[in-house]
C-alpha cells in the first residue's frame, strides 16, 4: 500500500484527488482526515466507537499558513474527541437549542412568553444561529445582546435601548442555560460572563383615577358582561390575570380568597366586604369546580382579555398606554393612600415590600409623612 502524509504540506500535495478522505490515526478509535479535491482539501475527524458506528466532524480551519494547518485541524479534532467522550453533541447548533427552548416555554408557558422569546431568538442573524452551542464565545453573544444599544445625547433614548437589550439576553440567556441543563453543552462560562445593563428598567407607572376607572367599569359593563366581571374583580383585588383566570368557585371561602396558582406560590387573600359580595355574586349558582370569573361558562380564553381591553382603552379614554395589568397598579397605590403598609399589601398581593417601594414610592412616602404627622401629634411635644 502506497504512503501517505497528511501531516505536511508536501505530503498534502502529493495525494491524489479522491471522494474519500486520507486518515491519519491519533488514538484508538480516532482518526484525523484529509479530503483532497480538485481544487483543494478540507478536513475532517472520525470517532469510531465499539458497536456503533462511525461518527464524522467537518472541521473548520481558519490558518491559512500551510505549514501550521495540520496543527489547527489536530487540535479541534482533539476538542471534538474530547467532547464527544462526555457526552456533548457537538453538532447541536444554537438553531437546534433556538427551537427546543421555544417548543417548550408553548408547551409549559403563556402565549406572551413562548411568543416574546420566539420574536427575539427567531430573528438572530443565521451565522450565530448555525455555530455549535458549545462553540459560542463571550465576544459573539455581547456583540449580539449590545447590537440594540443606541449611542444618542438623549440618556432617556440610551436608557430604553439598554432595557430592551436587556429583556433581549434574557431570553437568549434562558435558552442556552437550558440547552446546558438537557445536556448539549458542558460549559456555560461564555454567557455566564455578560452581565446585564443595570438601573434601566423603569416600570410603566401608569395609575388610573377613580373616575377613570368608573368609566373603565361601565365601558365593559356595555361590551361584555363576562369582561365587566373580571376587569372588577381584578379591581378589587388586585390578582394578577393569571390568577384571575384560574380562580374556582371552591377558592372562594368567605372573605378569604385562595389564590393556588399564583406567581410567588400559594397564598390567601383577604377580601374587602365590597371584594366579597361581588365575588360572591359571581360564584351564585356554580358548582365548587366551576370557573369563578368565567368566560361564556368557561376558563378565559388565554390573552383574550387583552383584545377586550384595547377597545375599553378606547371608549372609556383613559391613557393609551394604559394596560389589564394598571387595574393591579390602581388596587395597591389606593391602599398605599389609605395607609395600609407595603408589608401586608405585598401579603395580600403576593409580592415583596420591595417591590412596593420600588415601584410605588410616591404612594409609600407619603404615608410616611402621614404616619410622621400622626406620631408627632401623638407625642404631645410642642
Amino acid at each position: 500500500m502506497r504512503k501517505f502524509r497528511i501531516d505536511t504540506k508536501a505530503g498534502r500535495e502529493k495525494l491524489e484527488p479522491r471522494s474519500s478522505a486520507y486518515y491519519k490515526k491519533i488514538d484508538k478509535g480516532k482518526s484525523i482526515g484529509y479530503l483532497k479535491g480538485k481544487t483543494g482539501g478540507s478536513w475532517v475527524a472520525r470517532l469510531i466507537t465499539p458497536g456503533e458506528s462511525q461518527q464524522f466532524h467537518k472541521i473548520q480551519v481558519q490558518d491559512t499558513d500551510p505549514q501550521k494547518v495540520y496543527g489547527e485541524a489536530l487540535k479541534k479534532a482533539q476538542e471534538w474527541f474530547d467532547l464527544k467522550s462526555r457526552g456533548m453533541q457537538t453538532d447541536y447548533l444554537l438553531e437546534n437549542a433556538i427551537e427546543d427552548y421555544i417548543l417548550y416555554l408553548r408547551t409549559e408557558k403563556s402565549n406572551d412568553v413562548w411568543k416574546t422569546a420566539a420574536n427575539v431568538l427567531k430573528n438572530i442573524h443565521p451565522r450565530l444561529k448555525n455555530t455549535p452551542v458549545y462553540k459560542l464565545t463571550t465576544h459573539q453573544l455581547d456583540r449580539w445582546r449590545t447590537a440594540v444599544v443606541k449611542q444618542s445625547d438623549n440618556p432617556e433614548t440610551v436608557r430604553k435601548s439598554k432595557n430592551t437589550s436587556n429583556r433581549r439576553w434574557s431570553d437568549l440567556r434562558a435558552c442556552l442555560n437550558r440547552a446546558f441543563k438537557q445536556g448539549y453543552v458542558a460549559d456555560r462560562t461564555a454567557w455566564e460572563r455578560i452581565t446585564p445593563y443595570k438601573k434601566v428598567t423603569k416600570g410603566r407607572q401608569i395609575f388610573w383615577t377613580p373616575e377613570e376607572v368608573e368609566r373603565i367599569l361601565e365601558e365593559s359593563r356595555k361590551l361584555n358582561l363576562d369582561y365587566y366581571r373580571l376587569i372588577k374583580g381584578a379591581l378589587l383585588t388586585g390578582a394578577r390575570i393569571g390568577e384571575l383566570r384560574s380562580l374556582k368557585v371552591k377558592d372562594l371561602m368567605d372573605d378569604i380568597l385562595q389564590i393556588r396558582t399564583g406567581k410567588t406560590g400559594h397564598r390567601d387573600m383577604f377580601l374587602s366586604p365590597a371584594a366579597t359580595r361581588f365575588l360572591k355574586q359571581c360564584s351564585r349558582n356554580k358548582t365548587p369546580e366551576a370557573w369563578l370569573l368565567d368566560y361564556h361558562g368557561r376558563q378565559w380564553p388565554e390573552d383574550y382579555h387583552h383584545k377586550l381591553f384595547r377597545k375599553i382603552r378606547r371608549l372609556a379614554k383613559i391613557n393609551p398606554e394604559s394596560t389589564f395589568y394598571c387595574a393591579r397598579h390602581f388596587y395597591i397605590s389606593r391602599g398605599l393612600q389609605a395607609g395600609i403598609t407595603p408589608d401586608l399589601i405585598a401579603k395580600n398581593c403576593g409580592t415583596s415590600p420591595a417591590m412596593i417601594h420600588q415601584f410605588y414610592g410616591k404612594f409609600t412616602r407619603k404615608a410616611q409623612k402621614e404616619a410622621a404627622a400622626k406620631i408627632g401629634a401623638a407625642l404631645g411635644i410642642q
